[in-house]
């Protein structure tokens, strides 16, 4: 089995797609709808809004993770500039139609089963009367306060917002009324939210719910999102950024026919999983023993290569991303095994999950290089590569590096990540091997 287990720098995360062999291995239901999109982009955000919209619905399926029972649910931004065909991710809306119809459906008849037992009631006065039933919403509303999101998700207990203007939740967020990036962090984690119900003098605490999001927004809405880099939910998302100019595309004569039969065909197929997820028994999935320890030296290298220029600071980004790269795997298999209790992960499915996540968190990086953090009027003095370039020493080690942008230039630790990733893409230095480069040419 073919798997990176070291990061090294080739180019920009912002000016790649995903590798083409994450597209060789799923199923063909999902390859016949990719192959509709000759965009390399937009096969990419199509991609992650399809996985997306799977974790969503594969609510009898779990993992263990460092001790804990993990649903494979994902927070999803795709970053990019305005008409630049991020749109694309809402095909999400309806890859789910048939199964936010299905729930419609159920919420129509509970009210005509509630109309008829509380008219019977009043009539005959007999028995406790009925109680009004909870509205179940799947497609959650991005643009709510806390409090009416807790409220929404302690009655469904599942669900995704599915959201392509982010500043829709900037503004919320920002309002007196509160933001909902506390509650978003707890569902990731498994944790218990709760909320008091004023009107019934009650406290409600939800327990085990479970929340997919997807979002797309410009890198100005993003950065207003998260307003700094120890903002703990930004570490818990996955981003897929990039910056090109946006082009043409020739609107007339388009032919949609095939791609929306697919589709059709995917969101048929989507509503019996999500079905057959509420009424089986719970399926659990696993890494094989020689997967589980690819898994930990990849990360392990990923990790100490990361924090040797941001500390602990950046270490979420890693810790974390593992974690989301054992989602997307826990997707993949449950997908292509909708029948089995015990899900192991299949080699092409390992990979296909680390090839993903790899790309999507190295575009983390680049976001969270973005974000504001505390400095001095002195640290926001730019620095350009060329200038870290004519002091450094033919061969030198990480720390040397740091050390030369941190005492010279006053740059932070996430300033240096930026400034070698520069030096390594543009071919000015060259790695010899961890934490040891070495200067190609004496002029930049």
């Amino acid at each position: 089995m073919e798997t990176k287990l070291n990061y090294d720098v080739q180019q920009s995360s912002s000016s790649i797609c995903f590798d083409e062999a994450v597209y060789s291995n799923l199923p063909e239901y999902m390859a016949k709808i990719l192959k509709q999109y000759p965009n390399k982009r937009q096969k990419d955000i199509v991609l992650l809004a399809m996985l997306t919209s799977f974790s969503a619905i594969l609510t009898n399926v779990f993992g263990n993770y460092g001790g804990s029972k993990i649903n494979p649910n994902v927070f999803v931004f795709i970053v990019a500039p305005p008409a630049s065909g991020k749109g694309s991710m809402l095909i999400s809306l309806k890859i789910l139609a048939k199964v936010f119809g299905f729930v419609k459906a159920q919420n129509i008849q509970n009210n005509k089963e509630y109309a008829i037992a509380l008219d019977h009631h009043n009539k005959y006065k007999q028995g406790a009367k009925p109680r009004k039933p909870k509205e179940i919403a799947i497609h959650l509303p991005a643009n709510v306060y806390s409090t009416a999101f807790i409220e929404l998700i302690s009655n469904s207990k599942n669900g995704i917002i599915i959201e392509s203007e982010a500043d829709v939740i900037v503004k919320v967020w920002h309002s007196i009324a509160g933001s909902c990036s506390e509650i978003w962090r707890s569902i990731y984690s498994n944790e218990k939210v709760s909320y008091y119900r004023k009107k019934d003098a009650e406290l409600v605490e939800v327990e085990n719910a479970r929340l997919s999001v997807l979002v797309s927004g410009t890198i100005n809405q993003i950065l207003n999102l998260f307003k700094s880099a120890e903002d703990g939910l930004f570490s818990r998302c996955l981003f897929y950024h990039f910056d090109e100019v946006p082009q043409f595309n020739e609107p007339f004569e388009l032919d949609n026919t095939e791609k929306n039969g697919l589709v059709e065909d995917l969101s048929n197929l989507v509503l019996s999983i999500y079905n057959s997820s509420l009424q089986g028994n719970e399926r659990i999935f696993s890494l094989s023993k020689t997967q589980q320890e690819l898994f930990n030296t990849h990360f392990k290298i990923e990790l100490d290569e990361y924090t040797e220029f941001e500390g602990s600071d950046g270490a979420g980004l890693i810790i974390r991303g593992a974690l989301n790269t054992f989602k997307i795997a826990m997707i993949l298999t449950a997908i292509k095994n909708t029948e089995n209790e015990n899900l192991v992960c299949s080699d092409d499915d390992f990979n296909t999950a680390m090839k993903i996540s790899e790309h999507l968190i190295n575009c983390g990086k680049t976001i969270y290089n973005l974000l504001p953090e505390q400095r001095s009027n002195s640290q926001t003095m730019c620095v350009t590569p060329s200038e870290v370039f004519n002091d450094l020493p033919p061969i030198f080690l990480t720390h040397h590096f740091k050390a030369i942008v941190e005492n010279k230039f006053g740059k932070s630790g996430r300033t240096a990540e930026r400034l070698l990733r520069e030096l390594l893409i543009t071919k000015k230095i060259k790695k010899l091997k961890q934490g040891e480069y070495q200067t190609i040419t004496s002029q930049f």
